[in-house]
C-alpha cells in the first residue's frame, strides 16, 4: 500500500510535461476569458490555478489508469 502511494505521488517527466501544457493552456484561455469580462488579472490568475488543478487530476488518473492495466 505504501509503495503504491509513493508511486501516485511521486513526480515523473511527464507529470512535469502535463503542468506545463496545463499552465500554458489555462493561462491562455484565462486570458481570453478575462478580454471578455474585462478583467484580464483575473481570468489569468483563475486560468493559471485551473491548469494546475486539472493537470494534476489528469497526472494522477494516468497513473491509476496505467497500474491498473500493467
Amino acid at each position: 500500500m505504501e509503495r503504491k502511494l509513493k508511486e501516485l505521488l511521486s513526480v515523473t517527466d511527464d507529470d512535469i510535461r502535463y503542468l506545463a501544457y496545463g499552465i500554458g493552456a489555462g493561462t491562455t484561455t484565462g486570458l481570453i476569458i478575462g478580454f471578455f469580462i474585462s478583467n484580464l488579472p483575473l481570468g489569468f490568475a483563475l486560468g493559471g490555478v485551473l491548469g494546475i488543478i486539472v493537470s494534476g487530476i489528469y497526472s494522477i488518473y494516468k497513473k491509476l489508469v496505467g497500474t491498473k492495466n500493467g
